[in-house]
Formats: structure tokens, C-alpha cells, sequence
């Protein structure tokens, strides 16, 4: 019911990639008073204005919570937008479109869509998630995690980005080299929900979990618990997902039966997620020239 009445929210604004920034593909763009801006220029923006310490940033990813605060605002950067959630009480989660044909997302996790205009920042949170293992609420006695909906795609046009579980703690570093880890975001403390979750099997580590998604056909997210977790990786209900238990030392494939190139995901992000995770990183293609 959350889903559906978030659904119509966002279709109603209208009328007015899991992909990591490095990853992204150049476009140009229009922005306000500021003219034409290069992804290079959005990038650059976010570097100097040190939103990065408070905010994750995704390209070609829809990302939103659970409960709307504003739809209503348009802002020139996706780092503007993100100020907006810095103003907004209780914001965790922010979307903004960088398409001049506006945005259209009619396949994101628990069946939300969004239609809005270019440059439109998209502010949400998320009810306090309690798992049925603990009084506490999500993300440990302070209340420190994010769950949301989302998609990410080549045709994915938002800029998204979300609250950061811990912002002290430092930041997680997958192995350097070539491979699989070009194909996928390699995540700690979060866990991805998808349409389909595969049987939990054994893996010796989070490289070959994730390398077992790489080449298995149809595998969209991989989802590792470590083997130094003794009691398990428990993973707590929210929106459309199920309550989950995973065995230390396994790991849990997940896939999307969304047609086409996109990926619906269910993600929680929180610093008593013991999961190492990450979904496929969006590959936009280049046209070959005439």
C-alpha cells in the first residue's frame, strides 16, 4: 500500500546507475543561469563542495524513501539538491533529474514510478525500520541507517544520493585491478533486495560472491555475509522485501525479472549490516558514428 501511494505521489509531480560517479558516462547538460555544465562540471561541484563527507552519490540510479517531503523544488546541481535535503528535517535521500526530457521511472522496487521535469530535486526518508530480532530501531541504538527503493540503468536519468550510515567510519576499499569489480559496486554495511533471491551458498569471501554474480547469467546483485560473522547476517523487513538470515561464510545472488536493461532493488544501508553487497554497475553503450 506504502508503494502504491508513493507511486501516485511521484506521478502526480509531473504535472507542475547502481552507478558510482566514477564510473558515469559524460553527457552535457542545461543548468539554470549556468548554462551548458559537462558531467565533469556536476563532478566537480560535488568535490568542491565536500558533500561527499555527508552523502553516497550515484549516477543513472532512482533512489527514494519511504515517506515524501518535497517534490516541488527544481535546483541547477544535483549538489544544490542535495542542500535541500541538507534543509529539510529528517531528509535521507535525495533524487535529481539530469534529462532535459525530463525523467520517467516506471520500474523501481515495490512497484514506484516517478515522472518529473528536468532539474527536479525529489527530497524523501524512511520510517524507522525495527527488525523482529531487536528492540532497536535500524542501524543500531541511534537509529543510524537508510532504506529506500530504487532503480539504476543506462536509461536511468537521476543523479541520486543518500545519508551516509557512518560518517566517521572509514571508507570501505574493494581490491584494486580489472575484472569483475569493473561491473559491480562493492559495498559494505549494505544489503540489496531484488525481485528474485537466490539459495545462500558457501564462498570463500566477498570476491568470489561477487565474481559468482559476475558469471552467472541473470545475477544483477550479489549480497556476502563475512565469516567472521558467527551468529549469521539477519536483514530486516522493509516496504516489499522480506526478513532474510544468512549463514556466515555464504553468499546470496539476487536478480530482477524487470524487462529490459534496468535494475529494481530494495536498499538498506546501515552500520549493523554486516553484508559485504553490490549491484551491477549501468553500461551506457556509445552509438558507433556513421
Amino acid at each position: 500500500m506504502r508503494a502504491a501511494v508513493l507511486a501516485l505521489f511521484l506521478a502526480g509531480a509531473a504535472l507542475c546507475y547502481a552507478q558510482p560517479v566514477s564510473n558515469a558516462t559524460a553527457g552535457v547538460i542545461s543548468v539554470g543561469t549556468g548554462g551548458p555544465a559537462t558531467q565533469v562540471q556536476l563532478d566537480n561541484m560535488w568535490t568542491v563542495s565536500q558533500q561527499g563527507s555527508h552523502y553516497n552519490r550515484y549516477w543513472r540510479t532512482f533512489l527514494i524513501g519511504e515517506v515524501m517531503i518535497d517534490k516541488s523544488n527544481t535546483t541547477d546541481s544535483d549538489t544544490e539538491c542535495s542542500y535541500l535535503c541538507d534543509d529539510h528535517f529528517g531528509c535521507s535521500t535525495w533524487a535529481w533529474c539530469n534529462d532535459q526530457n525530463g525523467c520517467k521511472v516506471d520500474d523501481a522496487a515495490c512497484s514506484t514510478t516517478a515522472t518529473v521535469p528536468f532539474q527536479t530535486c525529489i527530497l524523501s526518508t524512511w520510517e524507522n525500520v525495527i527488525p523482529a530480532y531487536t528492540d532497536e530501531d535500524f542501524g543500531g541504538p541511534d537509529g543510524n541507517g537508510t532504506a529506500m527503493v530504487g532503480t539504476s540503468g543506462p536509461a536511468v536519468g537521476f543523479i541520486s544520493g543518500y545519508l551516509l550510515s557512518s560518517p566517521s567510519a572509514p571508507a570501505f576499499q574493494p581490491p584494486s585491478g580489472l575484472g569483475w569489480w569493473n561491473n559491480f559496486t562493492v559495498e559494505k554495511g549494505v544489503f540489496y533486495y531484488l525481485d528474485t533471491m537466490g539459495t545462500p551458498e558457501g564462498a570463500a569471501s566477498a570476491s568470489d560472491c561477487a565474481a559468482r554474480c559476475s558469471t552467472t547469467q541473470g545475477c544483477d546483485a550479489y549480497n556476502f555475509c563475512p565469516l567472521d560473522e558467527a551468529d549469521g547476517c539477519l536483514v530486516p523487513q522493509f516496504m516489499c522485501s522480506s526478513q532474510l538470515s544468512v549463514i556466515a561464510g555464504y553468499c546470496m545472488l539476487a536478480s530482477t525479472e524487470s524487462e529490459g536493461a534496468n535494475t529494481p532493488f530494495v536498499k538498506l544501508d546501515a552500520i549493523t549490516l554486516p553484508f559485504i553487497s553490490g549491484v551491477r554497475i549501468p553500461v551506457v553503450t556509445t552509438p558507433t558514428p556513421a
